[in-house]
C-alpha cells in the first residue's frame, strides 16, 4: 500500500470539503474566544461564579430537549441552505450581546437567551455538517474526514481560549465578541462555497416532524443494535470524562502540589493526545476499519486514568491524560464514521440529533457527582474510581456491542466502490 493510498490529508485539498473545513477551523476559534468571552462578561457584570456556570446550562440544556427536532427538520430541508442560515443566525446572537451593551439595554437574563438561541443554531450547523459529510467525500475517505473535522474542534479549544485572553487584554470582552461573530460569517462563505447535494429522500416529506423524530429513534433501537449499546455505552463514558475537569484541579492543587500551572501542564497532555489521534486517524485510515477499536480505545483510556490516580507525579499525569486524550479522540472519530456508515442517508440528521441527545444527557450530572463527593472523598482516589468505570463501561461494550456484521457490509460496500 503506497503512502498516497493510505492517507487521507489529501483530502485538506478537496474543493468542497477543503473549502468546509476551512470555514469549521475559523468558527471553532472563534467559538473558543466566545466560550471565554462570555462567560467573563457574565462573571464581570455579575460576580458570581453560579450566575456564570448557567451559561453552560444554557448551552446543553436546550440540546438535550430539542434536538432530536433539530435533526428531523434538517433531514426534510437542504442541508446548505441551512447550514449558512445557522452561521449568519449564530453571528448575529454573538453580536447582540455587544450591541446591546454599548446601547445600555442589555440584561443577564438577555445574555442567557441569546447563548440559548445560538447553541441551538450551532447544534443544527453540527448535525448538518456530521450528515452532509458522507455527500461530499468518498466513503473510504470517511476516518479521515471525521478526524480532520474534529481537530478543527479541537484547534478552536486549543487557540480560542489564548486569543480571547489576549484580544481581551486589549480591546475588553464585549468587543471581542465581534470577532466570533466575524468567524461565523466566513464559516457561511465558505460553506456557500461548498458543494452539497441533497440526500435522496423517500415520500415522506407528508409527515410530521414528531413522527420523523419517532422514526429516528426507532431506527436507534431496533434498526442497528450496534447504534444502540453505542450510546449506552458512551453516555456511561460522558458520565466520568467531564469528571475529571471537575477532579483534575483539584488533584493538581492538593495530591501534587502544582496549582493552577499543573492544573495547565495535565490539560495540555489532552490537547496533545486528542490532535495527535485526529492526524494519526486522517494519515492512517487504513488500520481503523475494524470498528472493535472503539471498545479498545476506551479501555485503553480506562487504564491511563488508573494510573493518573495513583501516579502522583506531574509529568505521569500529564503522559496519562494525554494517551486518555488520544484514545477518547479514537473512538469519537469511529464512532461518527459508523453511524455514517450504517445510517440512510436521510435519516442522518435525525440519528445523530438522538445520538447526541443520549450521550450528552449525563454530562452534568458526572460534573454533579464529582463536586459532591469531592467533598468527602480524596481527589485521586475519585479519579481511580473514573477509571475502573470507564474499564467496566468499555468492557460492557465489548461484550454487547458486534459492529461485524455492520462492518462486513461496509467493507463489501468499500470493495465495489
Amino acid at each position: 500500500m503506497t503512502h498516497k493510498e493510505s492517507s487521507g490529508l489529501k483530502l485538506v485539498l478537496h474543493r468542497d470539503f477543503g473549502t468546509l473545513l476551512f470555514g469549521q477551523v475559523a468558527s471553532r476559534i472563534g467559538n473558543g474566544v466566545n466560550w471565554v468571552a462570555v462567560m467573563w462578561v457574565v462573571y464581570e457584570s455579575t460576580g458570581s461564579p453560579l450566575k456564570m456556570s448557567l451559561v453552560g446550562i444554557c448551552q446543553v440544556g436546550p440540546l438535550i430537549l430539542l434536538g432530536p427536532f433539530l435533526g428531523a427538520y434538517l433531514d426534510r430541508a437542504d442541508r446548505k441552505t441551512v447550514m449558512i442560515i445557522c452561521d449568519i443566525a449564530c453571528a448575529l446572537c454573538v453580536a447582540m450581546i455587544p450591541l446591546l451593551d454599548r446601547f445600555g439595554v442589555l440584561t443577564l437574563w438577555l445574555v442567557y437567551l441569546l447563548v440559548v438561541a445560538k447553541a441551538l443554531f450551532a447544534e443544527l450547523f453540527s448535525i448538518g455538517i456530521n450528515s452532509g459529510v458522507p455527500l461530499i467525500v468518498p466513503n473510504k475517505d470517511l476516518p479521515a474526514a471525521n478526524s480532520l473535522l474534529a481537530g478543527s474542534v479541537q484547534t478552536g479549544q486549543l487557540v480560542g481560549p489564548a486569543l480571547a485572553a489576549y484580544l481581551m487584554s486589549v480591546f475588553g470582552a464585549h468587543q471581542v465578541l465581534y470577532f466570533d461573530s466575524a468567524t461565523f460569517l466566513m464559516s457561511g462563505v465558505c460553506v456557500g462555497l461548498t458543494r452539497i447535494p441533497r440526500a435522496d429522500r423517500k415520500s415522506e416529506t407528508d409527515k410530521r416532524i414528531w413522527s420523523e423524530t419517532w422514526e429516528g429513534l426507532v431506527f436507534l433501537v431496533r434498526g442497528g443494535s450496534v447504534l444502540l449499546y453505542i450510546v449506552a455505552m458512551v453516555a456511561a463514558v460522558n458520565l466520568c470524562i467531564p469528571s475529571l475537569m471537575v477532579l483534575i484541579p483539584i488533584y493538581s492543587a492538593e495530591i501534587l502540589g502544582a496549582g493552577k500551572e499543573g492544573f495547565a501542564v495535565i490539560f495540555s497532555g489532552w490537547g496533545a493526545g486528542t490532535m495527535s489521534a485526529f492526524l494519526f486517524i486522517a494519515s492512517h485510515r487504513e488500520r481503523f476499519r475494524d470498528y472493535r477499536w472503539i471498545t479498545r480505545a476506551y479501555m485503553l483510556s480506562g487504564s491511563s486514568v488508573v494510573v493518573l490516580g495513583l501516579c502522583g507525579n506531574l509529568y505521569l499525569s500529564m503522559l496519562s491524560f494525554a494517551l486518555m486524550g488520544f484514545c477518547i479522540g479514537t473512538a469519537s472519530v469511529l464512532i461518527s464514521t459508523l453511524i455514517q456508515r450504517i445510517t440512510p442517508p436521510h435519516m442522518r440528521g435525525r440519528v445523530f440529533a438522538m445520538y447526541g441527545m443520549g450521550t450528552h444527557a449525563t454530562i452534568p450530572f458526572g460534573m454533579l457527582a464529582a463536586g459532591a463527593l469531592c467533598i468527602h472523598y480524596r481527589p485521586d482516589l475519585l479519579i481511580v474510581w473514573v477509571g475502573l468505570a470507564l474499564l467496566i463501561a468499555a468492557l460492557a461494550g465489548a461484550i454487547f456491542m458486534n459492529p461485524q456484521p455492520e462492518q462486513n457490509k461496509l467493507q463489501q460496500l468499500e470493495k465495489s466502490l
